[in-house]
């Protein structure tokens, strides 16, 4: 699929190949503590962020239109808006927050230079990055273009239990009311299993990838011991320790579902026999899993 991809000019003052050595990008899990992970990074001296989690350039703004989904093909019939170019300039550097807004502007103007001016004030020395969690089910031909633009990026996926995560993405979804526990009793797969599959997004990503570019973590070990694996991760990211005033944001919870109660047992019961195998998976692949993704029965 990558002769989809439409060849971008880049920026004449970045040279990607050397910015790529200094940026990252948060791949996912979607719900599994990325907006946390990226608002105590924000507070770290020698790191920059994009001014909005979730750019959604990759996924949003290089899809061909046969490969959107209904939603998003809705999406793109909505009226052009008529602003002029550097007005229009000026929305995406800030983003808008109406997520319909966002996706009809990356559809019609953004591309790679776009994409690195938005870091191209970063300092020297400091590393730059953004979080968009559903960078973890892009295709392997836009993983690939990613890889020919940032070829040394870092990328960074912290997962969850499979069955939490997706119950989070259930009771997140109920608490903003855009769905029922009836509307996923009978099928409790049809809701996000692609965000889940986290041995094929791992192996999909080192098809374009060094696995050494690649930190792998999980939820549960960043919440139980969170100044160790933050110091991890500040490690593999080539950058200090956390400080004071990033270790008293460490408990802090955000973007927590409104929702807070367990998984009921008959769902629990169908999403352990859709998913119960990736704990096997995961530890095959790293060599180890939190405890609490096999204490469930």
């Amino acid at each position: 699929m990558s002769e989809n991809v439409h060849r971008r000019h880049l920026l004449t003052n970045i040279d990607p190949d050397e910015f790529s050595k200094r940026f990252f990008i948060g791949i996912g899990a979607a719900r599994s503590g990325t907006t946390w992970l990226e608002a105590i990074l924000r507070h770290h001296p020698q790191i920059s962020l994009s001014k909005v989690k979730e750019l959604q350039y990759f996924n949003w703004a290089m899809l061909p239109d046969e490969q959107l989904s209904f939603t998003a093909r809705m999406l793109l019939g909505l009226k052009k808006i008529s602003t002029p170019k550097p007005v229009q300039e000026r929305l995406l550097n800030v983003f808008y927050e109406n997520n319909r807004i966002r996706r009809e502007l990356l559809r019609g103007q953004p591309n790679h230079q776009w994409y690195l001016s938005l870091f191209s004030n970063t300092s020297v020395g400091r590393m730059c990055g953004e979080f968009t969690p559903a960078y973890a089910a892009l295709p392997e031909w836009l993983i690939a273009e990613m890889a020919r633009l940032l070829p040394h990026a870092r990328l960074v996926y912290v997962m969850r239990d499979p069955i939490e995560r997706i119950w989070s993405h259930y009771r997140y979804r109920i608490g903003k009311g855009l769905m029922s526990l009836s509307d996923i009793a009978g099928e409790p797969d049809v809701y996000y299993s692609n965000l889940t599959t986290y041995l094929e997004t791992i192996e999909n990503y080192e098809k374009a990838f060094s696995s050494e570019q690649i930190f792998c973590g999980y939820y549960e070990e960043f919440t139980s011991d969170p100044e160790q694996y933050f110091n991890l991760l500040c490690e593999f990211l080539g950058v200090n320790p956390i400080n004071e005033p990033m270790k008293k944001l460490l408990s802090e919870r955000i973007n927590a579902s409104k929702q807070d109660d367990a998984c009921p047992p008959e769902l629990t019961a169908q999403l352990h026999e859709r998913f119960g195998h990736i704990a096997d998976q995961m530890e095959g692949k790293l060599g180890r899993v939190p405890p609490s993704w096999r204490r469930r029965f």
